[in-house]
């Protein structure tokens, strides 16, 4: 298990505070989808856990032992870095035999297996990879590393949709099949939304959110609603998002679907009106973390970035 006790870590080039009292658990075998915009400080907190910067305050444990300085726990844990870095003029197949000597549990079937399924040369040079190619190659060399912990660090960038989804269907069967821990780094959350069974939302430094998708859809719904004349909600529901096109008013709100539909028709009976629809759907992701900021009063660019289409 990985766990964060009041984690913080400046930097002193430039006195930026680039997390600021971070404590969370990981639990093994789950995937968790590290949220936030630029600059929020995802990345230091990867480095932190991979071993490569070390905290100022707070402590950092990966299977009850501390990270840095730690080559045991290190063996552990495969780190894909948003700097894509290889060797120079390597080739596929040097760095699987360079990471052969790091590695402990490397597995060089392992590597010939996924550089055949992703239609890679392991003797062509990286430098002459396109951005989508040397993802691929990370992708490849990290789960031949066989890890308990793969730290993911905007990974999708630069692939395109199709290669996406197989890279991360890659991802996911180790995760199936081995109870791989995975962290995955991303300023978009609708990439994260088919991968991930638990949220971390990171702003300034600060871990502003960290539930599970469960927890995050228990008792929240989109709720949509025909009038037979123009209800007020106010007073009877706490409603977020509210919309309405003619009689169709469609809003978020916390409770189950049988105490919401009851609120629905309360607020109907006190605006001299009936319902004559009433539907009370799951959220999708962009949905509950719009909700959860709105309800904590949080500045709505956050959302605007964080839903922002992957390029």
């Amino acid at each position: 298990m990985i766990e964060i006790k009041n984690l913080s870590k400046t930097y002193e080039s430039s006195g930026t505070r680039s997390l600021d009292g971070i404590t969370m658990n990981v639990k093994d075998g789950s995937v968790l989808g590290l949220i936030g915009t630029n600059g929020a400080g995802k990345s230091t907190l990867l480095r932190i856990l991979a071993g490569i910067y070390r905290q100022d305050e707070g402590e950092v444990l990966i299977d009850g032992q501390e990270v840095f300085d730690n080559n045991s726990v290190k063996s552990t844990i495969a780190y894909i870095s948003d700097d894509q870095l290889f060797l120079p003029s390597s080739t596929l197949g040097d760095m699987s035999r360079f990471y052969a000597n790091l590695y402990r549990n490397y597995s060089a079937e392992s590597f010939d297996r996924l550089v055949k399924e992703f239609g890679l040369d392991p003797n062509r040079k990286v430098n002459t990879f396109s951005k989508g190619m040397r993802r691929q190659g990370e992708v490849i060399l990290a789960l031949s590393i066989c890890p308990k912990y793969l730290l993911c660090d905007e990974t999708f960038d630069g692939l395109d949709p199709i290669m996406r989804e197989f890279a991360a269907g890659k991802i996911m069967s180790e995760v199936a099949r081995r109870g791989m821990t995975v962290i995955l780094s991303s300023h978009n959350l609708r990439e994260m939304e088919q991968f991930c069974d638990g949220m971390a939302l990171i702003h300034g430094g600060k871990l502003l959110i960290n539930k599970s998708i469960d927890e995050m859809r228990d008792n929240i719904y989109r709720c949509q609603a025909v009038f037979t004349g123009e209800a007020a909600l106010d007073g009877v529901i706490d409603a977020h998002s509210v919309k309405r096109t003619g009689k169709l008013v469609s809003f978020i709100a916390t409770g189950t679907a049988e105490e919401l539909e009851a609120k629905v028709k309360t607020a109907a009976e006190r605006s001299l009106c009936s319902v004559t629809y009433f539907e009370a759907l799951p959220l999708t992701l962009e949905e509950m973390f719009s909700y959860e900021l709105n309800s904590r009063g949080l500045n709505k660019l956050i959302y605007k970035e964080l839903t922002e289409d992957v390029g």
